[in-house]
């Protein structure tokens, strides 16, 4: 059985959803109202080398030189030092979350043979059809939606195991500080897994009826991948983390919030002419609760009105 608390196993969705949401909080109390966004890498698969994420005022571009460092951007070389804190936990002592690296950041765009491309929209679509979410042995090569997302399934639109695809494919493409279990180092990172979590998102929502498994039965073999476990490290339940509304964020592509009119028709009785009269309009807008970050400018049209 191959499986840890954040990958080859159910709660690879549920644990990175968690992480990035606790990070983006930790930067909201530094700069309120900051957002992560996402990374689309599958829109940037034709042309990855000069996609818009690489500019100069936002990650940074490819390494260079002997060590690959990377010479541009505001994580260029020799300006920081990484500091890894609940990292991904893949290579770590888990015993020591916190360890300190004095490294500059390294990246070698596609010059892994495992991974000489990003994933393509067709990886995105093959995915986002697949049922279950998961299946016994509910490891690193088990059938369903969290094995393919993480990047372990063989896909018909793409590389089949042990070549990657999907989620894994973009760490290995990146490469440098995105291959070890230290990858958050990497700030695309966050980027990155905001896009694996928005594909989840959506996936949920293509799926309503399809559950997450495995349930709280499943062997003790499987502790901190069942439905109400402890996500490793993170403090909360894998059951917490199935509906990110409800964890306060949305994405741009989410079915937007209901606005129902309260009262859809004004009388204003017999105004003479010359004067005024002044009605409410009402609605009741109801976003999901107690998700805040649907929150968007509203235009109202009078569509008819008295003559």
């Amino acid at each position: 059985m191959i499986r840890n608390g954040a990958h080859r196993g159910p709660a690879f969705l549920p644990w990175h959803r968690a992480y990035i949401r606790q990070f983006e909080l930790d930067l909201d109390r530094l700069v309120p109202g900051v957002t992560l966004p996402y990374w689309n890498w599958a829109a940037d698969a034709a042309d990855p080398m000069n996609a818009a994420v690489w500019a100069n005022d936002l990650m940074g571009g490819n390494g260079s030189g002997a060590g690959n460092f990377v010479q541009d951007g505001p994580f260029r070389a020799d300006i920081w030092d990484i500091v890894v804190v609940d990292v991904d936990f893949r290579d770590l002592d888990l015993t020591n979350p916190q360890v300190r690296i004095d490294e500059d950041l390294v990246r070698r765009f596609g010059a892994s043979v495992r991974a000489p491309n990003l994933p393509t929209q067709d990886h995105v679509d093959e995915i986002q059809a697949i049922t279950p979410y998961d299946s016994a042995d509910f490891d690193r090569v088990s059938i369903g939606y969290r094995a393919a997302n993480e990047g372990r399934m063989a896909l018909a639109s793409g590389n089949s195991p042990p070549l990657s695809n999907t989620h894994n494919l973009v760490h290995e493409w990146v490469g440098g500080s995105m291959l070890p279990g230290t990858s958050p180092n990497d700030p695309v990172f966050f980027l990155h897994h905001c896009f694996v979590d928005k594909l989840w998102a959506d996936w949920q929502a293509l799926h309503p009826t399809v559950p997450y498994i495995p349930g709280d039965t499943a062997s003790d073999d499987l502790e901190g991948h069942r439905l109400n476990d402890e996500l490793f490290g993170l403090g909360m339940l894998v059951s917490e983390t199935l509906d990110h509304h409800a964890m306060g964020y949305s994405y741009d592509t989410d079915t937007p919030p209901i606005v129902t009119p309260l009262n859809t028709t004004l009388v204003f009785n017999a105004t003479p002419v010359g004067s005024t009269a002044v009605r409410a309009a009402t609605f009741n807008i109801s976003p999901p609760v107690p998700d805040n970050s649907f929150c968007r400018e509203l235009i109202f049209t009078i569509t008819a009105g008295p003559t």
